[in-house]
């Protein structure tokens, strides 16, 4: 494996923070005061910088692919023994950190196991959980069973055990009560005002009741 050296300028950590004074154009500077790596940026015309930028900071990390064309991956880092800066090959998941359902293989590919849902049409396992929208919402947020449970109660309202289901309200229509019947009968034995009496049963009863049979002492 070919090691290329490289030549980084740098401020000692007694120095001030800050970018160098002065670097050519893209060469690098460390400043051990503050922890921040420079690059020269820009070209007066003779190979200097016009400004530095920060690229990184402690404890950054550059990786790059040997240049012999080798499989490996070095990264430019700090010697924590002399704080000179150095390349040095990586081990798998040196750049990267794994975390709960997210693994690193030796090539450093990134892959997440079924504890991880997608943001498109996750397909949820366990007992997932979510905020309850408010009683009175009617948006597209996820209805918790707080939520439904909340709605139901507020339908029911304060109706009685006896009476707070659908197939309670159903057999007390069908007659099964026999209060609801005798209520069903007497308001089905009532006149509809839209036939304005014509489905009177007994009409002449009708007339006699309402004192019509008698007109300026005449008898229908």
């Amino acid at each position: 494996m070919a090691i290329i050296p490289v030549t980084i300028k740098f401020r000692s950590a007694a120095g001030a923070a800050g970018a160098p004074a002065a670097l050519l154009t893209a060469e690098l500077g460390y400043n051990m005061a503050d922890g921040f790596l420079y690059v020269g940026f820009g070209d007066d015309g003779n190979g200097n910088a016009t400004s530095a930028k920060a690229i990184a900071k402690d404890d950054f990390k550059i990786a790059h692919r040997v240049p012999d064309g080798g499989a490996a991956l070095q990264v430019l880092r700090k010697n924590a023994a002399n704080n000179a800066t150095e390349w040095a090959e990586l081990a798998a998941g040196a750049i990267y950190t794994a975390g709960a359902g997210i693994a690193i293989d030796g090539a450093n590919a990134i892959s997440a196991d079924g504890t991880i849902a997608r943001l498109n049409n996750p397909a949820f396992t366990g007992a997932p959980t979510a905020p309850t929208p408010a009683g009175a919402d009617n948006s597209t947020k996820i209805a918790t069973t707080a939520y439904v449970n909340t709605r139901i109660a507020d339908l029911i309202g304060g109706a009685g055990a006896a009476y707070d289901t659908l197939v309670e309200i159903q057999a007390l229509i069908e007659g099964d009560d026999a209060s609801f019947a005798a209520l069903t009968a007497t308001v089905g034995g009532k006149m509809a005002k839209a036939a304005n009496l014509s489905d009177l049963t007994d009409v002449a009863a009708a007339r006699v009741n309402l004192g019509l049979d008698v007109i300026a002492g005449g008898t229908f």
